[in-house]
């Protein structure tokens, strides 16, 4: 009778502890997924706006080589997103960056706002002037 009711008190802390930390976990795999996209993202767009163009003298609108990017990135490898898909992108100097169609583009999801916008005002504080 002992071992019923112990087993039973184990099942439901066990039941409780999943039912607690299952969101948590799984709000943090979200978010570590998407970082480490958004880092994939990084990687690939660093080499394709700067180097690879400027070592192979490159004008805007040629084409790039794949196989020259992936000597820019760790691995020698183009990354994929951890989500499954393949990224979007178009091997031509000057295009877009890339585009991972599960979590948006690189500048998509790190836009920064301005003080005009991010204030509903359209006028911007004078700097260095002191608090009233």
């Amino acid at each position: 009778m002992k071992a019923k009711k112990l087993w039973m008190w184990l099942l439901a802390a066990t039941a409780a502890a999943t039912i607690i930390g299952l969101p948590c976990y799984l709000k943090y795999r979200k978010v570590s997924l998407r970082n480490e996209c958004l880092n994939n993202l990084r990687q690939i767009d660093g080499p394709t706006t700067c180097c690879v163009p400027l070592a192979n003298r490159l004008a805007v609108g040629d084409k790039m080589d794949p196989k020259v990017v992936a000597q820019y990135i760790k691995g020698n490898t183009i990354p994929r997103c951890p989500c499954g898909p393949e990224y979007e992108y178009s091997w031509i100097v000057g295009s877009p960056p890339p585009k991972c169609p599960y979590h948006g583009a690189l500048l998509e999801t790190n836009t920064v706002l301005d003080w005009a916008s991010a204030s509903h005002s359209s006028e911007a504080p004078p700097r260095n002037s002191a608090p009233k």
